[in-house]
């Protein structure tokens, strides 16, 4: 909304009181890698094993830590998690190493609310992509991160999840200041429609800037999203007491963990219905490329203006008519090419609705809107 702004209140972090207060007191354990390294470099053999002890007395102090805290992983995760620290043998980057390890010893709650309020006093938004393995929550603790920057009640949860990049416009333009749109694992369609909507999100995380709106991509791997001011990886959780730990990138840089606790149980409970949906969905298959036009089709049918055009013409719509129209008013970019398929499903789904109606959602993923069927019976009327 023009001319207004949101400012965060001024609250503890969303994970406060989850980590201990001593977290980051084994901090001087790196100034002694750091020593170790210095040395290792200068006599590889003579003090490899000096530097072997550092090390281990690091990483038993860091394991010890971890388990205090009552936090796990799968064991394949867990694993990985450890090879990245315990490494057998210097790093052929020990800087890299180091700043890993000072990063697991820093408690970042304070430094990521701080950024949050800052990027909204100055009228800016955020931008976080979480990462990691499936089933550690992530959605959740995203929820928590929204609900902290402005509260959200159940019954609103809904405006603020996208499933397919297509439904992000008009779930952005909703949006106030300082309300979130979380795109949930960020599902990929195939073929052309992939390219599309990979630009489609790319300009979207380009205009958001100064719109306040906050935009958290959730996704099993990294993606490359060049807006993003904070990778949030997953490394471990504690499903006793329902929060998840995160290892923070800026830039490429880990800076420190924060906690995140999973959300609130009334926004947990209206997040699952829809989230075992989208999952029904995936296994049907309902994401590629002729769902994506088909969804792609019925937002813009959802535009009022369209939908007058196609009934103010003196005859009835044919192939040339959609085309236009759709070039008059669709707010996407779409290539040439699709351009022309989305005509042609648009012409023959309309003159063929009457006999196709009751299976539209099952063939193509998608409800037929309201406009949608306005046109539909202009085409099969007599």
């Amino acid at each position: 909304m023009p001319g207004t702004r949101y400012v965060v209140p001024d609250r503890s972090p969303v994970g406060a009181g989850l980590l201990p207060e001593t977290w980051g007191d084994d901090a001087a354990l790196v100034d002694a890698l750091c020593l170790a390294y210095e040395k290792v470099m200068d006599d590889r053999a003579k003090n490899f094993f000096a530097w072997r002890r550092t090390l281990t007395a690091l990483v038993q102090k860091l394991r010890a830590k971890l388990r205090s805290a009552g936090l796990c992983a799968a064991p394949f995760d867990e694993d990985a998690f450890w090879s990245r620290i315990d490494l057998p043998v210097p790093a052929s980057d020990p800087t890299q190493h180091i700043r890993l390890i000072h990063a697991l010893l820093r408690d970042y709650q304070d430094c990521v609310a701080a950024q949050i309020q800052y990027r909204h006093r100055h009228n800016a938004n955020v931008h976080l992509e979480i990462t990691g393995p499936p089933g550690m929550a992530k959605s959740s603790c995203a929820i928590s991160i929204i609900n902290w920057i402005r509260r959200i009640t159940p019954s609103e949860l809904m405006r603020h999840l996208s499933i397919d990049v297509t439904e992000l416009p008009s779930k952005i333009m909703r949006m106030q200041p300082g309300e979130s749109v979380i795109q949930d694992e960020y599902v990929q369609t195939s073929g052309e429609g992939s390219r599309t909507a990979k630009s489609l999100f790319e300009n979207l995380e380009d205009t958001l800037r100064g719109s306040q709106v906050n935009l958290i991509v959730l996704s099993p791997r990294r993606q490359e999203h060049s807006t993003m001011q904070a990778i949030f990886d997953l490394i471990m959780w504690n499903p006793e007491r329902r929060f998840s730990l995160f290892l923070v990138w800026i830039r490429g840089t880990p800076m420190g963990v924060v906690a995140i606790p999973w959300a609130p149980d009334p926004l947990w409970e209206a997040y699952g219905p829809w989230k075992a949906a989208n999952v029904e969905r995936t296994l049907q298959g309902q994401f590629r490329d002729t769902t994506y036009l088909a969804k792609l089709a019925m937002q813009a049918f959802q535009d009022p203006r369209l939908v007058e055009y196609i009934l103010h013409l003196s005859n009835k719509p044919k192939k040339s008519d959609f085309k236009t129209a759709l070039e008059f008013f669709l707010p996407q970019m779409i290539s040439g090419s699709q351009s022309d398929r989305m005509v042609n499903f648009i012409h023959d789904a309309c003159y063929n609705f009457e006999a196709i109606s009751d299976k539209f959602l099952d063939w193509f993923g998608v409800e037929p809107c309201e406009g949608f069927q306005a046109v539909a019976r202009r085409c099969y009327k007599e």
